[in-house]
């Protein structure tokens, strides 16, 4: 969770199965050599923060950010092999 300038504690959003599948598509696209790995993860972060934006979810800082992406890619890696 972000504290946004307000000092007002952002809501927290719990990941649905189509974030889970653009991320994991990313990923698969990665470790196939379609992409980078950091292109794949600003891709996803990219993507998932227009798509909560246009659902009229609000997005700080933190809001599905390149840290965040790139620790449930890491996840998700491991949890593959």
């Amino acid at each position: 969770m972000g504290v946004e300038k307000s000092g007002k504690m952002a809501q927290r959003v719990p990941w649905d199965m189509s974030e889970v599948v653009i991320m994991l598509n990313a990923l698969i696209a990665a470790r196939e050599g379609r992409m980078s790995r950091k292109d794949a993860i600003e891709a996803v972060s990219s993507e998932l923060r227009a798509r909560a934006k246009r659902n009229g979810i609000e997005v700080d800082d933190i809001f599905r950010n390149i840290n965040g992406i790139t620790l449930q890619m890491s996840t998700i890696t491991s949890l593959l092999s």
